[in-house]
């Protein structure tokens, strides 16, 4: 039984095609940073629980990114969730301990918890790293506040 040339090599050509055609194809998985730019967007648009959902996703792909961490726990705080927030923002600050704006959400949710001291060395590394800094402001009325709060 003889085979045509094509019979025999049709199935190669075919598949080479499939091969080129399939090239075009880009996979896409979605990480970390994909869903943590669906939850800014989100929080853009006012929709919380679609970004709380996101960044959720989003520390689970990525949980060791100091930025979705942190992102996490200031939802958890707006949430009034604190010890969670506390563990998000910490768990931040052990991956980048320079991070200007972990340590001012550290005493931010410190204070919060009424860990006055924590919130206070924690606002006091922020003004000593940021003296001018975003969140300046706030930091010095957690010190002012920690100074005049009786212990």
């Amino acid at each position: 039984m003889k085979r045509s040339l094509f019979s025999c090599f049709g199935g190669i050509l075919l598949e080479n095609k499939r091969l080129k055609t399939n090239s075009n194809l880009v996979s896409f998985i979605p990480n970390g940073d994909y869903y943590y730019n669906k939850s800014l967007k989100a929080l853009d648009r006012g929709e919380n629980d679609k970004a709380y959902k996101y960044i959720q996703r989003a520390a689970e792909l990525s949980p060791d990114d100091a930025h979705i961490l942190l992102q996490y726990g200031v939802l958890e705080m707006e949430l009034q969730n604190f010890e969670y927030a506390y563990e998000l923002i910490h768990t931040a600050y052990s991956l980048e301990p320079g991070e200007s704006e972990i340590l001012f959400m550290l005493a931010e949710v410190s204070g919060c918890m009424g860990l006055m001291h924590d919130a206070q060395k924690y606002a006091q590394m922020y003004v000593d790293q940021e003296p001018d800094g975003m969140y300046a402001t706030e930091a010095y009325e957690i010190l002012d506040f920690v100074n005049i709060e009786p212990e």
